[in-house]
Protein backbone atom coordinates (compact mmCIF):
# COMPACT_ATOMS: atom_id res chain seq x y z
CA UNK A 1 0.00 0.00 0.00
CA UNK A 2 2.45 2.69 1.14
CA UNK A 3 4.72 1.97 -2.14
CA UNK A 4 1.64 2.29 -4.47
CA UNK A 5 0.69 5.86 -2.13
CA UNK A 6 4.61 6.77 -3.18
CA UNK A 7 4.65 5.99 -6.60
CA UNK A 8 1.58 7.79 -7.25
CA UNK A 9 2.81 11.07 -5.36
CA UNK A 10 6.10 10.95 -7.66
CA UNK A 11 3.58 10.32 -10.42
CA UNK A 12 2.28 13.54 -9.82
CA UNK A 13 5.12 15.62 -9.42
CA UNK A 14 4.78 15.85 -5.69
CA UNK A 15 8.28 16.67 -3.93
CA UNK A 16 7.32 15.46 -0.72
CA UNK A 17 4.63 12.77 1.14
CA UNK A 18 3.76 13.97 4.36
CA UNK A 19 1.70 11.95 7.01
CA UNK A 20 0.25 12.48 10.46
CA UNK A 21 -0.29 10.02 13.92
CA UNK A 22 -0.45 9.77 17.13
CA UNK A 23 2.77 7.74 19.09
CA UNK A 24 0.42 4.98 20.23
CA UNK A 25 0.20 4.03 16.33
CA UNK A 26 3.29 1.65 16.15
CA UNK A 27 1.62 -0.09 12.88
CA UNK A 28 1.68 3.89 11.16
CA UNK A 29 5.28 4.46 12.80
CA UNK A 30 6.23 1.26 11.29
CA UNK A 31 5.11 1.75 7.64
CA UNK A 32 6.69 5.66 7.34
CA UNK A 33 9.77 4.84 9.20
CA UNK A 34 9.85 1.45 6.89
CA UNK A 35 9.31 3.99 3.29
CA UNK A 36 12.13 5.95 4.81
CA UNK A 37 10.03 9.13 6.34
CA UNK A 38 11.88 10.90 9.06
CA UNK A 39 9.56 11.03 12.08
CA UNK A 40 9.50 14.04 14.30
CA UNK A 41 7.13 13.65 17.55
CA UNK A 42 6.12 16.55 20.01
CA UNK A 43 3.63 15.54 22.72
CA UNK A 44 2.17 12.49 21.43
CA UNK A 45 1.73 13.88 17.88
CA UNK A 46 3.79 12.15 15.46
CA UNK A 47 4.76 14.06 11.93
CA UNK A 48 6.62 12.80 9.08
CA UNK A 49 7.69 13.99 5.56
CA UNK A 50 9.45 11.73 2.91
CA UNK A 51 11.50 13.73 0.30
CA UNK A 52 9.97 12.24 -2.91
CA UNK A 53 13.06 14.14 -5.40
Amino acid sequence: MSALLIAEAKKSGAAKFVASTTVDNAAARSLLTGSGAELTVAGDAVESELRLR
